[in-house]
């Protein structure tokens, strides 16, 4: 076998296991991103005070999904 051409396919193999475990830590942040979205609640209300309750907890929602979305 050519030396060039054993090179280039090990080339090809290590590319494609990388594409594959990129694939697998998209998949893992999805569901991580899906579940974290699941935890929301309704505000209590219709009013305005009743959404400002929810305010801790949409901060640290969105504090945790720019850590995730940076990763």
């Amino acid at each position: 076998m050519n030396r060039k051409y054993s090179k280039e396919l090990r080339r090809n193999e290590y590319g494609k296991e990388k594409n594959r475990l990129e694939a697998f830590s998209d998949g893992v942040l999805a569901i991580i991103i899906t579940i974290m979205i699941l935890e929301l609640k309704q505000p209590a209300g219709d009013g305005l005070n009743d959404f400002l309750a929810l305010t801790p907890t949409l901060l640290a929602y969105l504090l945790s999904f720019m850590f995730e979305a940076i990763y």
